[in-house]
């Protein structure tokens, strides 16, 4: 880091890192940020794999409890919602709330507040054409299959030679959510 460095260092990814690993990972973080001189930092991660007290107190240690601060993202407000869909829809609003309409007569509310579980029904709603299938399991499956699309590039390349059918894969997954489950 050059010496006239100012800026927060934004670090994200922490829950890219397996569950079981975390702590290394941390210590690791925190190892880095020592020898760096602790600069000011931001840390990001989805709140499942934040493992609360045991990560806030081994940053506190690093930092001191009047400079550490724990923030979480509030889920979003139906209105909220609307404009990210609109977004997505080049600005068109009066689609964004028939779409917005749409999870709602479907019982799918719930899954509206979360701007990525948001995205996934978008897509796979606005993938069929925008046509909602009849059954709330037509509708899951829909999602589901969105689901089966990797996001990332380099991992889409690392696995296009691994081509395995969209069929196999849910079956798959169904599989290991009944066992889950069980």
């Amino acid at each position: 880091m050059p010496p006239d460095w100012h800026e927060p260092v934004f670090i994200d990814g922490l829950d890219e890192i397996t569950g079981a690993n975390n702590q290394t990972a941390l210590g690791n973080i925190r190892r880095k940020l020592q020898e760096l001189g602790l600069p000011r930092f931001r840390l990001s991660c989805r709140e499942a794999d934040w493992r609360g007290s045991s990560d806030r107190e081994a940053l506190i240690a690093l930092v001191s409890d009047d400079q550490f601060s724990e923030l979480h993202l509030e889920p979003l407000e139906r209105s909220q919602a609307e404009a990210l869909v609109a977004h997505w829809q080049g600005g068109d609003e009066d689609s964004a709330k028939a779409f917005i309409a749409g999870l709602h007569a479907r019982g799918l509310d719930g899954l509206l507040n979360n701007p990525m579980t948001l995205q996934m029904w978008w897509k796979a709603v606005s993938g069929a054409n925008n046509e909602w299938p009849a059954t709330k399991r037509g509708a899951y499956t829909l999602a589901c299959r969105q689901l089966l699309k990797e996001r990332n590039a380099n991992h889409r390349s690392k696995k296009h030679s691994l081509a395995i059918s969209e069929d196999s894969l849910l079956q798959a997954a169904g599989y290991i959510a009944a066992l889950l489950l069980l």
